[in-house]
């Protein structure tokens, strides 16, 4: 849904501010770039807190998906 992009482009450049934790799997983004990241993408302030919550979603659902053993097509 077009609504949707924004949150996807931000969690796009967020994929790259991880943190991780034993042998590397996924904790969570570090969210000290997000700032940077909305204003690089133009979104105005007023929107940041909603967009933020789009973003934790889909971070939750990447954290399944990356933490998932390996070699198993079994949900995480």
């Amino acid at each position: 849904e077009p609504a949707n992009f924004p949150a996807w482009e931000v969690f796009n450049a967020l994929s790259g501010q991880v943190r991780t934790a034993g042998m590397g799997g996924f904790i969570a983004f570090d969210y000290a770039a997000l700032p940077l990241i909305l204003e690089a993408h133009g979104i105005p302030k007023s929107e940041w807190r909603f967009l933020l919550d789009k973003v934790q979603v889909l971070a939750n659902i990447a954290r399944q998906h990356w933490n998932k053993p390996t070699g198993t097509s079994e949900p995480g």
